[in-house]
């Protein structure tokens, strides 16, 4: 009878550890409908971004963007390190130990569909059909100028569409790393989500076309 009653507090013991590693290491997937919610959040909100100057503004498909710099701004000695990779670098950004949980969110993304943007009244510009028609860059650049021109209500000066990277997020998913290029201007942000609103927390890496 204390052998059984050994053994069920050993077993209830092990079963309340293994629940708490879960809980402190958590290795959930997220979800692409999680990802899609959130860039039409950002893209959409013009009191805490201006990422998007208005819905008449095209947003691709085809986040191809220049690889980062890698160089990161560490906390502890407050000088700039260049991270060992791509998937480091965003750890580091994210304040991220397990690098694998990176990793697996990058090839999770291949999967993410930008088309499904357009449900929230995004217009979409099919930058993949596009590269795969042979198009060039410079070619697509005119193709949108010269609608933009063929519109009378479009006053804005910046005839070009927004390039916006397949967000990564840290475990909690209160912090984001996105990559952003409108014309020839891109920068890196890192988002932090307080109260239920995604705001800037670092704009970085700002680069020129």
């Amino acid at each position: 009878m204390k052998f059984k009653i050994l053994f069920f507090l050993s077993f209830c013991f092990l079963l309340t550890n293994c629940n708490t590693k879960k809980k402190k290491h958590p290795n959930q997937k997220i979800s692409n409908d999680f990802k899609i919610n959130f860039l039409k959040k950002i893209l959409l909100d013009t009191v805490h971004f201006n990422f998007l100057p208005s819905k008449n503004h095209f947003v691709s498909n085809y986040p191809l963007l220049p690889p980062s710099s890698l160089y990161y701004l560490d906390s502890i000695s407050n000088k700039y390190k260049k991270a060992e990779n791509q998937i480091d670098f965003i750890s580091k950004i994210l304040n991220e130990e397990q690098s694998k949980f990176i990793e697996c969110q990058i090839k999770n993304n291949k999967s993410l569909d930008l088309n499904q943007l357009s449900k929230f009244d995004i217009k979409i510009l099919d930058v993949k059909k596009y590269y795969k028609d042979g198009i060039s860059r410079d070619s697509i650049d005119k193709i949108v100028y010269d609608y933009y021109n063929n519109k009378d209500s479009f006053n804005f000066k910046n005839k070009s569409y927004l390039i916006i990277s397949k967000p990564i997020f840290n475990k909690e998913k209160n912090l984001a790393y996105i990559r952003i290029l409108y014309g020839s201007s891109g920068a890196s942000y890192l988002l932090e989500n307080s109260n239920k609103k995604w705001y800037i927390l670092k704009e970085f890496e700002n680069w020129v076309e």
